[in-house]
């Protein structure tokens, strides 16, 4: 049984942490650190939900 059984888990936010808590061990490579910032401004660029602004 996995502490994550049960919790649906968005597969971007997840390669996100993965590439955040890789790049404290070691030096992201130029094709990690490009997808890592394609997904970090993808992230920004979204529209926010109208239940975050109320």
């Amino acid at each position: 049984m996995s502490a994550l059984d049960g919790i649906d888990v968005d597969p971007v936010d997840a390669r996100v942490i993965f590439l955040s808590r890789l790049a404290f061990i070691r030096p992201l490579t130029p094709e990690e650190q490009v997808e890592l910032d394609q997904l970090l401004a993808a992230e920004k660029a979204q529209p926010q939900s109208q239940e975050a602004l109320q």
